[in-house]
C-alpha cells in the first residue's frame, strides 16, 4: 500500500529524520503568494525533536519577501506524548503564545515574536493525492532517502494574512505537500503548477535530482506527471528515473524531457531575476547536521508540451504559465 499521505512519519523512525508538511498558495493575479511549512527534525544520534513553523509571504507588487520563523525543541518522550499522529488533526503551541493548527478544512496560526504575523485559511480540497514514486516500496525502503508526495494537488484557500504591513484578505490557489527523509537531495529542481494562462484543470508536478550514494554522486534522477482534466500522464517510474534528459538545471533554469511508452513531455522553466520580491532562500537542516540553501520562487515562466510518440511533430497539449513554482538547490 502507498503511505497514508497525512500520517506522521517521524514517529515510526528510530534514526535521524526530517519531515515537512506544507501549503503553497498564490493569488490568481500573482500579486501575492505564500508558503507555509510545518517541520520536524530529529538529528542523527539525538533524542530531541525540533518543531518548526515557517511562513513565507511573497509580495510581488511591493517587491519584497518576508520570512517568519519559530521553532522549539522537545524531548522524545514529550513529542511522543502528543496525541496526534495525523497532520490533518494537529496543533502545536509555543511557550510565547505562538501556535499553528491544521485540520481537513482549515489551517491557521500566529507568531508573536520576533515579528508578529497571523494567518487563517478555509480550505477547499480536491482530495486528489499525487505520489511521485510509482511503487509503495520506494516509500518504505531505504532508497531513495528522500520521500515526497503531494497530499492534495489543488487547494483553494480563502482567508487572510495579517502582518505589520497590513491585511491581505483574498483567495489563493495552491497545493498541500508532504516530504521526509534521512537527508535532502544533493542537488535538485522541483516544480508544480495549477495556474496556467488558458487552462484551469491542469496540474504539473515533478523533479530532477542528484543524490549522494556514499562518496558517489548519482546522475540526474527525474520524474513527473501531468494531469489534464481527468486524464493523468505519468513519467514517474523510479526504476527508469535515470532515463529523462536534463538539458539544463541551474538556480533559475530547469529544462528536461521525459518519456514513457506512449508519450513524451518537454518542460522548460525560466525563473525571474533574483530580486527580493520574487525569491526566498531557506536554510534546510539535515539530520546529519549539514545544511543546504534552497531557492524558491512562485513566479517562474514555464512551458509544458505533451506529445504522442506516434505524432512528435505536433503537440497533443501545450500549456504556459507565469506562476510556476520553482525550487532549486
Amino acid at each position: 500500500m502507498m503511505p497514508i499521505p497525512q500520517q506522521f512519519e517521524i514517529k515510526k523512525m528510530t534514526h535521524g529524520l526530517y519531515e515537512s508538511y506544507y501549503f503553497r498558495g498564490t493569488m490568481p493575479d500573482g500579486s501575492h503568494a505564500f508558503w507555509l511549512k510545518h517541520n520536524f527534525l530529529r538529528r542523527n544520534g539525538g533524542s530531541r525533536i525540533e518543531v518548526e513553523n515557517i511562513l513565507i509571504v511573497f509580495d510581488k507588487k511591493n517587491q519584497c519577501t518576508t520570512v517568519y520563523r519559530k521553532n522549539q525543541e522537545l524531548e522524545k518522550n514529550e513529542f511522543d506524548s502528543l496525541s496526534s499522529s495525523n497532520w490533518d488533526q494537529y496543533s502545536f503551541f509555543f511557550p510565547d503564545g505562538s501556535f499553528f493548527e491544521i485540520s481537513q478544512t482549515r489551517v491557521r496560526g500566529a507568531m508573536v515574536s520576533p515579528d508578529a504575523v497571523q494567518w487563517d485559511f478555509a480550505l477547499k480540497r480536491s482530495q486528489q493525492v499525487y505520489y511521485h514514486f510509482d511503487r509503495p516500496w520506494f516509500y518504505r525502503g531505504f532508497f531513495p532517502k528522500k520521500k515526497i508526495l503531494t497530499r492534495d494537488i489543488r487547494l483553494e484557500f480563502e482567508g487572510q494574512i495579517q502582518t505589520s504591513e497590513g491585511l491581505q484578505r483574498s483567495q489563493w490557489v495552491g497545493m498541500n505537500g508532504h516530504n521526509w527523509g534521512r537527508e535532502h537531495a544533493y542537488r535538485y529542481a522541483y516544480g508544480n503548477c495549477n495556474l496556467w494562462k488558458s487552462e484551469k484543470d491542469v496540474y504539473f508536478d515533478g523533479f530532477s535530482a542528484k543524490i549522494k550514494l556514499g562518496p558517489i554522486i548519482s546522475p540526474f534522477l527525474s520524474g513527473c506527471s501531468l494531469k489534464v482534466g481527468e486524464d493523468w500522464f505519468h513519467f514517474n517510474s523510479v526504476i527508469h528515473s535515470w532515463e529523462p534528459r536534463v538539458d539544463r538545471m541551474e538556480r533559475t533554469r530547469w529544462k528536461a524531457q521525459y518519456q514513457n511508452s506512449t508519450h513524451r513531455l518537454e518542460l522548460d522553466v525560466i525563473g525571474p531575476e533574483e530580486d527580493p520580491g520574487q525569491w526566498v532562500v531557506l536554510d534546510y537542516a539535515h539530520p546529519s547536521g549539514a545544511h543546504s540553501w534552497v531557492h524558491n520562487t512562485k513566479y517562474a515562466k514555464a512551458t509544458v508540451r505533451l506529445f504522442k510518440k506516434t505524432a512528435l511533430d505536433v503537440p497533443l497539449y501545450q500549456f504556459e504559465s507565469n506562476l510556476f513554482e520553482l525550487e532549486t538547490l
